[in-house]
């Protein structure tokens, strides 16, 4: 197999260098209705508290937001601990930027969404057209461990690929952005006829084969040009073309070829750290039980890298170290002194921990499941609420925003 060269690719887009990320419009500048409610990303003034938002604002909100938290991708807004990939990074478009690219944007300026699908059956279904539209979940005022209040006016709490969108007339159809791509270079906004010539020179092709590349992609520009100078107007043959046209066809299978191995690299790549990482988990887990959606939560963190997953490992009741084998435990020789205590309901363990404190074991645990069944919440994101005070940011923006379950 030859060797990978730049080639000029007239369906790719260039809005980042992330090469690997699939790209779906999310957020028009103006109003949108969800559930009920009014959004508007217009606004003169940002009003978090009323669902109002000038456009620059809820951008720079949003790029404050991925650069410390990933939105996972999930489907059909079903949060289940697991997810095909992550939301990593935003651009934003005008209309005729849009329209220089070949997007039919239906708004002044729109927010896109580069996605990390880190699923190779979501990644294949996706580029398949399995994907008909994408909905993301957004909240005003959002914030993470380390903030005291929330920090952000305006946040994305997950993106979904979803049947029905909330986004409906606003929305550029994930099937119209599939000739959107990344490039490990930097924006293409445009190549003149001259520019294209000089590029495929500079990569090798010989004057026959440029003068027929430059016939398909400028044929306005190359007939105007060629009927001007006569000493153009010399065209390759049938035969000459012929032969090119089948050279070009042989090109483009090697690149599919080509890209067909870096996906599975890449695939068995991201299965070899997921794996890696469960791994790592298990072992600092030690001898702990834990359920498989928060082992799950705990390996993403661990591939996030940073301090969130020894943070989640600490409030699990973890330590930095895995734990060493147990010692052997005596039998009891006496019953254990059972605590005095009235019970308490769950309000007042909530306001008053020296109440839940005070509870034996038994109904500390029934406080706890009672309030997970009642919030739909993990059992420690629970024993956490009632042990710190402080509810679930899912809990706080699900309520302030109404969207997503």
């Amino acid at each position: 197999m030859r060797s990978a060269r730049y080639k000029v690719r007239t369906q790719s887009v260039a809005l980042g260098d992330d090469s690997d990320l699939r790209w779906v419009s999310m957020i028009p500048e103006g109003a949108i209705f969800a559930h009920g409610m009014e959004w508007r990303f217009d606004a003169d003034a940002t009003d978090p508290d009323n669902l109002r938002f000038t456009f620059d604002d809820a951008v720079e909100s949003l790029e404050r937001w991925l650069a410390d938290f990933a939105p996972a991708v999930a489907i059909e807004h079903d949060k289940n601990g697991t997810a095909a990939g992550y939301l990593r990074r935003i651009r934003v478009l005008t209309a005729s930027e849009a329209a220089g690219y070949g997007i039919k944007q239906p708004a002044p300026r729109m927010i896109y969404g580069g996605l990390d699908l880190t699923s190779p059956r979501w990644a294949e279904a996706f580029d398949a057209g399995e994907v008909p539209y994408v909905s993301p979940n957004i909240r005003a005022w959002a914030s993470t461990e380390r903030d005291s209040a929330p920090g952000y006016p305006f946040a994305i709490g997950e993106v979904s690929f979803v049947t029905i969108p909330q986004i409906k007339s606003q929305q550029v159809p994930v099937a119209e952005m599939r000739g959107v791509a990344l490039s490990e270079g930097g924006k293409m906004t445009g190549m003149t006829m001259e520019d294209c010539a000089a590029y495929c020179a500079d990569a090798g092709l010989d004057a026959a084969a440029i003068e027929a590349l430059l016939a398909k992609l400028f044929p306005d520009m190359h007939k105007a040009e060629h009927e001007a100078d006569p000493d153009l107007a010399d065209a390759p043959d049938a035969e000459a073309a012929a032969e090119l046209e089948k050279a070009a066809e042989m090109e483009k299978k090697e690149d599919e070829a080509l890209l067909s191995e870096n996906g599975r690299l890449k695939r068995e790549l991201a299965a070899a750290k997921r794996a890696f990482a469960a791994s790592s988990v298990r072992q600092r887990l030690g001898a702990r039980k834990v359920s498989a959606a928060t082992e799950a939560m705990l390996a993403d963190a661990f591939l996030q890298g940073g301090t969130k997953f020894e943070a989640l490992l600490a409030d699990l009741g973890g330590s930095k170290a895995a734990p060493a084998a147990a010692a052997p435990v005596a039998a009891r020789t006496v019953a254990p002194i059972a605590r005095t205590s009235a019970d308490a309901n769950l309000t007042e363990c909530l306001t008053n921990y020296a109440k839940f404190d005070a509870l034996t074991d038994d109904q500390q645990w029934d406080r706890i499941c009672e309030l997970a069944d009642k919030e739909n919440i993990a059992h420690w994101q629970a024993a956490s609420w009632i042990r710190y005070s402080r509810m679930p940011d899912s809990v706080r923006e699900r309520r302030a925003s109404g969207l997503g379950k």
